[in-house]
């Protein structure tokens, strides 16, 4: 009998570990789940990963075979000052002046009643001590 040797060559798979922070975020390739970070997936030719979690804005990063591990950093969503405004500018009940009920004339004619009411009284005693 003889016997044969046979070399194999045996290639690590590239697998690359996802992270982020915060951690959680699902992770998406070609529009499928495939987890939340942390999670680990064979890479074997270029690949687009897409990170995203509620809150936080959608982070995507291009993967290699050659990568052992990548992390993604989520920037929260931006809180809309409208809101902060809205509560601000709230309308405030303006308090009500009520005027004194009157007749319908304004001060301004009672005052000039009052003067000419005067004058003739001044009048009528300037005549009577002449007498």
């Amino acid at each position: 009998e003889s016997s044969a040797q046979v070399n194999v060559e045996l290639k690590a798979m590239p697998y690359v570990m996802i992270n982020s922070e915060p951690s959680g975020a699902e992770v998406m390739i070609n529009g499928n789940s495939i987890g939340v970070t942390p999670v680990e997936q064979l890479i074997e030719k270029e690949t687009v990963v897409e990170l995203s979690k509620e809150g936080f804005i959608t982070q995507t990063a291009t993967l290699t075979g050659t990568d052992k591990q990548v992390s993604l950093t989520l920037e929260a969503v931006p809180v809309l000052i409208t809101n902060a405004v809205a509560e601000v500018t709230a309308p405030v009940e303006t308090p009500v002046i009520e005027e004194p009920v009157s007749n319908g004339m304004s001060p301004l004619i009672w005052a000039g009643i009052a003067v000419v009411v005067a004058a003739l009284i001044a009048i009528i005693l300037v005549k009577r001590n002449k007498k």
